[in-house]
């Protein structure tokens, strides 16, 4: 009897144990999945990563419109300094239209058309992945509850990803930060992330951090295994996505923008990513096939970049494909004024003895 009674406990105590390490693997993958969505705008297309270059001091600079309410210029003024204190920054308000202004605080009224689209918006310019500028646009009726989910943004945080971050339309409180939006700002502004990183540079990078920062050292081995699972599952997703079979990330239904080009924007962006992935070796085994097979199709799509890569890459020799031919046939067919700044790399690609009839 007393047999019988300990083995089904023991029973009970497996049973038990494995559920709560099944939780724990869709929690971690949960994680990963935020540090991937964040990458996506809702409309379909996919970001390189952005973010400031340590100012001098680490002072950054901002202004804040003549018209604001006192309540709310002193609710943006805090989000700053809550988002520039978690890594180590701070904030120095300026005259508006002073030339040093990086952060621009324009808060006013929106009409209720303008409510129905956007609350809050952010408008961030870039230059090889290092922000020079963020007007942050907020309406006088929200700006308390969207504040800090326009910081992250002009932070260079970008994407509406699932999960409990001030980022997610989904979550339902954007008031404060959370644990995982104050590991994001310390990442993203440390040594482990660089402007311009590709998504899936980054992706990896922050799975890497997050578990080595909060998970225990006798847990960590298993953690990696599972991360490189969910990297390999999604890789897979994305070549599907690249080959016409599949779809972006489900968030990206769910924030109610994307259209179709969108994803058609999307689908270039993601095949331009892995065919300079499978060039450089970044993230993925070399394979020059597939990445001249990735960054072709991403050109007749109309992705420059991709055709910039993939003509530079041939040109000096660096690349070589089977591929060749077929990219000398395309070229022959693109019209001067669709080119894209490229010009030269096209007359140089069809003047090569590759490309001899």
């Amino acid at each position: 009897m007393f047999h019988t009674r300990w083995l089904k406990w023991l029973a009970v105590g497996c049973t038990f144990w494995a559920a709560s390490a099944s939780a724990r693997a869709d929690a971690l993958n949960d994680t990963f999945d935020i540090f991937w969505e964040l990458h996506w705008h809702q409309s379909g297309n996919l970001y390189w990563l952005r973010r400031w270059a340590t100012p001098p001091e680490k002072t950054l600079y901002y202004s804040v419109n003549a018209g604001a309410s006192a309540s709310n210029r002193s609710r943006a003024v805090e989000a700053l300094g809550t988002v520039l204190e978690v890594i180590g920054w701070k904030a120095e308000e300026v005259p508006e239209g002073d030339k040093r202004v990086q952060m621009e605080f324009t808060i006013r009224r929106f009409t209720d058309d303008q409510m129905r689209q956007y609350a809050c918006f952010v408008q961030p310019q870039s230059n090889n992945g290092l922000m020079t500028k963020a007007k942050i646009e907020l309406s006088e009726q929200w700006t308390y509850g969207c504040v800090l989910h326009e910081m992250m943004h002009a932070m260079g945080i970008s994407g509406h990803p699932r999960g409990s971050t001030v980022l997610s339309y989904f979550r339902g409180n954007g008031q404060k930060l959370t644990d995982i939006d104050r590991f994001l700002l310390r990442t993203w502004y440390s040594n482990d992330i660089r402007a311009g990183m590709s998504p899936l540079q980054a992706a990896r990078a922050l799975n890497q951090s997050w578990i080595r920062e909060t998970l225990a050292p006798d847990a960590q081995a298993a953690a990696v295994a599972q991360e490189q699972k969910w990297f390999d599952n999604n890789l897979r997703s994305l070549e599907a996505f690249a080959a016409g079979q599949g779809e972006p990330p489900v968030v990206l239904y769910r924030s109610g923008s994307i259209n179709d080009a969108g994803i058609r924007a999307g689908k270039a962006q993601v095949q331009a990513l892995l065919g300079w992935s499978y060039l450089t070796g970044s993230t993925l085994q070399p394979d020059s096939e597939k990445a001249a097979g990735y960054l072709l199709s991403a050109g007749k799509l109309g992705h420059f970049g991709a055709t910039s890569v993939l003509m530079r890459y041939l040109n000096d020799g660096s690349l070589k494909t089977k591929a060749h031919k077929d990219v000398c046939e395309w070229a022959r067919g693109v019209p001067k004024g669709e080119q894209g700044g490229n010009s030269k790399a096209y007359d140089d690609l069809l003047a090569s003895k590759e490309c001899a009839p």
